[in-house]
């Protein structure tokens, strides 16, 4: 899978799940409301996440270590849909029980770096406690470094992602 394949995917779930809102502004409960919740649930799945989300989040829970690469594509192609935040937070929820590569922990702090500047708060606390389990000790460095001259919003996040480190040591 590509990260535009996920983009392309993610718009076609924003654009079923607007079809079920102008459904139900022209007849609340009616037959076009009914078809375009139908057609948004059964494409739920195989659009949400590459391969289908019910696949990937079992892959996540039984440690399966071929997800992770696709895992870490699809945050990096951050796609926006209904409920896509919650399998974001799901995701590096699970991550934390594996094995990254030197690339891979380059990769999620590029992630982090994003998220800290750009991601809602939830979101954000969701990268921010992956990062003690994959980071390395100058990526750390790094991010306390960056904490001496940051504005008041960025030193929060970063304070907490400090605090994390220090908490799992």
């Amino acid at each position: 899978m590509s990260e535009k394949h996920i983009v392309q995917c993610a718009k076609k779930l924003r654009d079923l799940h607007q079809a079920i809102k102008q459904a139900y502004d022209k007849e609340p409960h009616g037959e076009a409301h009914k078809h375009a919740c139908a057609a948004f649930h059964e494409q739920f799945d195989q659009l949400a996440f590459p391969g289908g989300l019910e696949q990937a989040l079992s892959q996540l829970k039984n440690h399966n270590s071929s997800i992770l690469p696709i895992a870490l594509e699809f945050l990096q192609a951050d796609p926006y849909f209904h409920r896509s935040g919650y399998i974001k937070e799901e995701i590096l929820h699970h991550l934390k029980r594996f094995e990254f590569t030197d690339k891979q922990k380059k990769l999620f702090y590029d992630l982090l770096d994003r998220s800290i500047h750009h991601d809602q708060d939830r979101i954000f606390r969701a990268y921010a406690k992956l990062f003690p389990y994959v980071s390395t000790q100058a990526q750390q460095t790094k991010i306390k470094d960056l904490l001496k001259n940051a504005d008041a919003k960025l030193a929060q996040r970063l304070e907490y992602i400090c605090h994390l480190l220090h908490s799992y040591k």
